[in-house]
């Protein structure tokens, strides 16, 4: 079952109800505009790179517990109040532009 619903998808522009994210805010990326309202998600793909120049990131820490990985980020530019799951194996909890993302290392899991 799919986690993910759109509403509109253009070649441009994108909005999608997705059960794995909840959080509210905004994020860029090189050529992409995003806002999520809770699970509601809106996207823009202009075409450009016109959002490149103003992306930055920074790891503030990096902790390994046997196959989960931590790492606290500092980005500028996704500044989200919320969870989002990217993937069974990667979770983010964002607070502004801070966020720390969980990820369970499923490459190397030997029981799979």
């Amino acid at each position: 079952m799919s986690s993910q619903w759109d509403f509109i998808r253009r070649r441009s522009s994108q909005l999608a109800l997705d059960l794995r994210c909840w959080a509210f805010g905004i994020y860029w990326d090189d050529d992409l505009l995003g806002v999520d309202l809770g699970p509601l998600g809106f996207t823009w793909c202009p075409g450009d790179d016109r959002f490149k120049r103003f992306r930055w990131s920074w790891m503030v820490f990096e902790k390994s517990l046997g196959r989960i990985n931590l790492h606290l980020d500092i980005d500028s530019y996704n500044w989200r109040l919320g969870y989002v799951m990217a993937a069974p194996w990667d979770h983010g909890l964002y607070l502004g532009p801070a966020n720390l993302q969980i990820e369970y290392d499923r490459w190397n899991d030997e029981s799979a």
